[in-house]
């Protein structure tokens, strides 16, 4: 029988100006089988304050952790590792006026 623990803290902090908008976060995972692992984002966007529209761009990176059944099944490998991705992501958002 495997037993598995996992506990996680974040951080996160957001501005806002009736033009802009700043949003920053931080998690933090530790795994009972592996190291500490950190994950981030932030934010940074400007509100068309006539218009309704946002606009952003934000970065990011995250990880994805192998599930029981990838590591203890009977086609389980336990020598998997985490999957790390690094994102950029832009976005316009725009909000009807009715």
């Amino acid at each position: 029988k495997k037993n598995l623990s996992l506990v996680g803290k974040s951080l996160s902090y957001l501005f806002e100006s009736p033009s802009w908008f700043l949003e920053a976060g931080l998690r933090i995972d530790k795994n009972s089988q592996i190291q500490a692992l950190s994950s981030h984002r932030a934010t940074i966007g400007r509100s068309l304050v006539n218009t309704g529209t946002k606009l952003s761009l934000s970065v990011g990176s995250g990880y994805k952790l192998p599930s029981l059944y990838q590591l203890f099944s009977n086609y389980g490998n336990q020598n998997l590792q985490q999957e790390n991705a690094s994102t950029i992501e832009t976005a316009i958002l725009a909000l009807p006026s009715f």
